[in-house]
């Protein structure tokens, strides 16, 4: 939620307002685009220490690039949108054009990516307690259970398969409701269009539809 809440405000000012703020919020952005994600995590865990609070600073930190890089793409067509000229054209501020048309617009977006940063939270947090650099028992994690489960393996070898199978179906879960999400709220109709096609012959698209298709 962090990240979300980071990243989608960051993206929004910066697509929005142009200029200054693009390059400060953006350069910020692919400054922590270099540094590679576990390298940065156990460099914040090295300094803080392990536990709950330090594992959502670094969710934070890692995961808002791609939601501000998502909708700094998608306020940047909107911007052009007629419903957010007309917007302006009638005396909105911008804090009502913000709030209003362009956080509805990357509202589904948001939403899908929120569902897909949940399965590489998961996976993150998941490798990090396998290390000893995540969540501290005796709160549960899977990374805490498989690494235990990996000692015993000879033993009872189902302390490491079962976390690890519930860990592998939790991340597919999450991309396939953030796939699902994307095909129903998707303002543009990509998903309909791509089921109509593999359910039988291909629809007619206009011309209209295909700049707009080039330039989402």
């Amino acid at each position: 939620m962090l990240a979300a809440l980071i990243g989608t405000l960051a993206g929004i000012l910066a697509a929005y307002f142009r200029g200054f703020a693009d390059m400060l919020l953006m350069r910020m952005v692919d400054i922590v685009l270099a540094f590679p994600t576990l390298v940065f995590a156990m460099l914040i865990v090295s300094l803080y220490g392990a536990g709950n609070l330090t594992i959502i600073v670094i969710c934070a930190i890692v995961f808002f690039p791609s939601f501000a890089r998502l909708t700094y793409g998608e306020v940047l067509s909107l911007r052009r949108a007629l419903y957010v000229e007309s917007a302006e054209l009638f005396g909105g501020t911008r804090w009502q054009i913000i709030s209003g048309p362009l956080l509805r617009g990357v509202g589904p977006l948001v939403l899908a990516q929120g569902f897909l940063t949940l399965a590489f939270a998961v996976g993150l947090e998941s490798g990090l307690s396998f290390l000893g650099l995540g969540i501290t028992p005796p709160t549960p994690s899977l990374g805490l259970m498989i690494a235990s489960g990996q000692q015993y393996f000879l033993q009872s070898p189902w302390q490491l398969l079962i976390p690890s199978i519930v860990l592998v179906v939790l991340l597919v879960i999450f991309g396939y409701v953030a796939d699902w999400i994307r095909d129903l709220l998707d303002p543009r109709g990509v998903g309909k269009v791509k089921r109509g096609r593999r359910g039988g012959a291909a629809p007619r698209v206009t011309a209209a539809e295909m700049i707009e298709g080039v330039s989402a």
